[in-house]
């Protein structure tokens, strides 16, 4: 039987993964570097990205998702581009392409509409402005705790974790 495109493994630097999760850390990637080159040029795309609650009490729902997939930070955009793909082929490989990158936007979502009733309580979370992917990676790992909580990895690339231990 044939994969489907997003189920297709992919071999990067020795190790195999699912497509699905390399789409979303290229797109996480190449959309940060557009992101912050037009952002630069004078151009608004950061300011459209970006998620705030007062935002989208206004109406542009967009926000909700989009602000879940890009990073400014160099150094936050290698690591957490790093646990999209150790976790993300995990769970990529279990749950399956599509409905990986469809549980990825549903917690950008999630989190972006929880912020948002909370930011209805809380006038300092209503005006602030938010853009990253760590939400979207910290849900991962808790997800692969939970499923996979006797798998051993190294937390830190050095000390030896089992997934029961990342809930701590």
């Amino acid at each position: 039987m044939r994969r489907s495109f997003l189920n297709r493994p992919v071999a990067i630097l020795g190790q195999s993964m699912p497509m699905a999760s390399l789409v979303l850390i290229v797109f996480v990637v190449v959309g940060s570097a557009l992101l912050a080159l037009t952002t630069r040029l004078g151009a608004p795309s950061l300011g459209l990205a970006a998620f705030s609650p007062s935002l989208v009490v206004r109406g542009q729902i967009w926000r909700l998702v989009t602000w879940a997939f890009f990073e400014m930070d160099g150094q936050n955009l290698i690591f957490g581009s790093l646990m999209l793909g150790i976790f993300g082929r995990d769970l990529a490989a279990l749950w399956g392409g599509t409905r990986y990158l469809i549980i990825c936007a549903g917690v950008a979502f999630g989190t972006g509409l929880l912020t948002t009733v909370v930011g209805l309580l809380w006038n300092d979370v209503f005006r602030t402005q938010y853009l990253s992917i760590w939400p979207l990676a910290d849900a991962l790992i808790v997800a692969w705790a939970f499923l996979f909580p006797t798998r051993t990895i190294l937390f830190m690339l050095m000390l030896p974790a089992s997934g029961k231990n990342l809930f701590y």
